[in-house]
């Protein structure tokens, strides 16, 4: 009895900790709710910086009422739909309880299915012709950790793919070292640095690897416009081989 009664209490004690801490925010009106939380997504330097936020919409989710929630999903519907997006997680949750956010919810699916049609017909029609292969669009929650995708591998097979190069150093060891292993893997490489050391880029193709396409700059994409966006993907494409 007197272990029950100390679990309780300690329940209680942290639920009323955790609401002292975000009062503040609950007693919010939800237009500065929404304010404060475009503003720190635009002030963050970094991811980490953002996830950290206490206004990410994974902690805002966590201490929003129903009704607050269905306030934010209304209120956002006349907001531009890069805006929506930093909410996709609250409208997510919110959709199973509202009907304001499961409508809000089918748009922006629909916005981004549009979106990622448009990006596939872009990159086919830079293709010049030759057959691309089968594409799937997936949605995915960068919030919730690491995911897999069997991608038509073959059984206990595997691809590495490596991000943000090429570096004139780490690009040239990891191709020697996939070399000696007879390993073939993916170059996902940002234009600038293309630019600068496309003999690099031509030595991973040479060996038999992969290239693609990791924008021009690394720029968040989400945090630009659709043709920015799009912009920023396309002139990676224009670069002379």
């Amino acid at each position: 009895m007197k272990i029950s009664f100390f679990f309780v209490s300690l329940i209680l004690t942290f639920s009323l900790q955790n609401f002292a801490q975000h009062s503040h925010i609950i007693n919010m009106p939800t237009k500065d709710i929404i304010d404060s939380t475009l503003s720190a997504h635009a002030k963050s330097k970094k991811y980490i910086d953002w996830k950290a936020s206490e206004f990410h919409p994974e902690k805002l989710t966590a201490i929003l009422s129903q009704e607050k929630t269905k306030d934010l999903c209304s209120q956002l519907v006349s907001r531009s739909y890069k805006d929506q997006l930093i909410f996709f997680e609250t409208i997510q949750i919110g959709s199973l309880k509202n009907a304001e956010c499961t409508s809000l919810l089918s748009d922006l699916e629909t916005y981004l299915k549009n979106s990622s049609d448009k990006l596939l017909q872009k990159v086919r029609r830079k293709s010049d012709g030759k057959q691309s292969p089968p594409s799937e669009v997936r949605y995915i929650n960068p919030t919730g950790g690491g995911f897999y995708v069997e991608a038509d591998l073959k059984d206990r097979e595997i691809t590495l793919t490596f991000d943000d190069g090429p570096n004139p150093q780490t690009t040239s060891d990891l191709i020697k070292i996939l070399t000696g292993y007879n390993v073939f893997a993916n170059f996902f490489v940002v234009g600038q640095r293309v630019e600068q050391h496309a003999d690099v880029v031509r030595h991973a193709e040479e060996a038999g690897h992969y290239i693609g396409n990791h924008s021009w700059d690394h720029e968040d994409l989400s945090r630009l416009s659709l043709s920015e966006a799009m912009e920023n993907i396309d002139k990676k494409f224009c670069l002379d081989r």
